[in-house]
Order: structure tokens, then C-alpha cells, then sequence
């Protein structure tokens, strides 16, 4: 009977033991899940173009150059090069960008970063262009709307810090992250046009509300569209470099 007991206690303590150790990785996976869908700019959303895709939806200097001398007819332009998928999409980006997002150009430097490796979060491909502020100084140079439009999205995001979206007029989403603040009436649903100050640059993001000092001071800018019912990001640099 001894033998009997001890063997009975043994096995429930073996259960006892299954059952911690079930509930510790279920509870492990579960936060593992939820830490990775709060991390990107809404990951679950929003996509990068491959690479396939870009060789049909390069937005180059002539392009660019050749649109602001056509005018909307150029959106048949770009539909007959890039297909109407495509060529629409390219033509809204250049009509709705109507200058550049940090309004002491001479005050920053930036260089063709997308689709560059970062681990942040997990491996992934950056979905944008970071435009570095020559001083290191949080709260000092002034970001403003490219576009007009109405503020799509606004709060912290792990990722991208304090951030801002604008849905433009002919429905490009412009992402400019990484702020330091906000600029008073910038919120939820408002309006607004070029050139318009929605806050100042900063250090913002990788990490919990308020987390700063994680990388040089900087504006993560971005550019996505709607394709086939899904958020792509597009590269953002020569429509950059055609307004600096």
C-alpha cells in the first residue's frame, strides 16, 4: 500500500508539473503574439512592395519630372507604362506630395534606405526613408504635411515612437514617425493642407510610451498605397529628392 501511495503521489505531482509547465508556454506564446502584432505601424496591414512589384512601380526623377510638366493627363502616362494597377498609384503619390516633410531642409541628410534589413521587433525590411537632423537635438526641426489631407492616425506605436498618418486626397498615406511632439490641433480626423506643421522631429520609439535616446534623432517618412486591397509601401526617396 505504501509502494501504491507513493507511486499515486508521484504521478500527481508529474501532473502537477505538465500542467505549470503547459501553462507557462501557453502564456509565454500569447504575450510572444501580442508584443508582435502591437509592433509594427499596424504590421498586419501594411506590406512592402517586392521587388517584382517595384520594377513596374518605379517612381523615378523623370517620371516625377514628367508628370509636374503633364499634369493629371499624366496618370494615362503612367497607365500605359506601369499598367492601371500601378500607374494610378504612381500618379496620385506625385500629385498629392506637394513639398518636403522637414521645413529646415539645409538642417538634414538622408540617403535611399528601403527595403534595408532591421531587426527591431524581428527580421524585416525598412519601409521607408529616415531623414537624419545634422544635430542630434530632439524638438527642433519642424515637420510638416507634404500633402493635404486628414489625419488618419495618431498615438505611440512601438515601433515608430509618436507618430502621424495622412490620408491624402486621392487616398496615399503619408507615415512620419519617431516625433518628439505634437503640433497643437493635430489629432484624429482633423484637416490638413501643405506645408502645415504637425510637430517636431525627434529620437521617439523601440520601446514602451516615451521611450527616446534609441537611435540618432531622426523622421522616419513613409509612403503606402492601396493595391488589391492591401497597404504597400512604396519608396519614398526620389519624390525626397525632387522637393529638397
Amino acid at each position: 500500500m505504501k509502494v501504491i501511495k507513493k507511486r499515486v503521489k508521484n504521478k500527481n505531482r508529474g501532473n502537477l508539473s505538465y500542467y505549470f509547465w503547459s501553462y507557462l508556454i501557453i502564456l509565454v506564446l500569447l504575450s510572444f503574439l501580442g508584443n508582435l502584432c502591437a509592433l509594427g505601424i499596424e504590421a498586419s496591414q501594411y506590406q512592402t512592395i517586392s521587388k517584382e512589384e517595384f520594377r513596374k512601380f518605379q517612381i523615378s526623377a523623370t517620371c516625377i519630372k514628367r508628370y509636374k510638366k503633364l499634369g493629371r493627363v499624366g496618370c494615362a502616362v503612367f497607365e500605359k507604362k506601369y499598367g492601371p494597377k500601378y500607374g494610378t498609384k504612381a500618379a496620385s503619390i506625385i500629385e498629392d506630395m506637394e513639398c518636403f516633410p522637414v521645413l529646415e531642409k539645409s538642417e538634414v541628410v538622408y540617403e535611399d534606405s528601403w527595403r534595408n534589413a532591421r531587426t527591431y521587433g524581428g527580421k524585416r525590411v525598412h519601409e521607408g526613408t529616415d531623414i537624419m537632423a545634422k544635430k542630434n537635438k530632439r524638438g527642433e526641426l519642424s515637420i510638416v504635411s507634404v500633402s493635404d489631407g486628414v489625419v488618419e492616425k495618431i498615438g505611440w506605436l512601438p515601433l515608430g515612437g509618436y507618430r502621424i498618418g495622412v490620408r491624402s486626397n486621392h487616398g496615399v498615406y503619408f507615415y512620419y514617425a519617431h516625433l518628439y511632439s505634437y503640433a497643437k490641433g493635430i489629432e484624429e480626423g482633423a484637416k490638413v493642407h501643405v506645408g502645415q506643421l504637425l510637430g517636431k522631429m525627434g529620437d521617439s520609439g523601440y520601446g514602451e510610451e516615451g521611450t527616446v535616446g534609441k537611435f540618432p534623432v531622426h523622421l522616419h517618412f513613409g509612403i503606402y498605397v492601396s493595391i488589391e486591397n492591401e497597404e504597400k509601401s512604396v519608396n519614398p526617396y526620389q519624390m525626397l529628392n525632387y522637393w529638397k
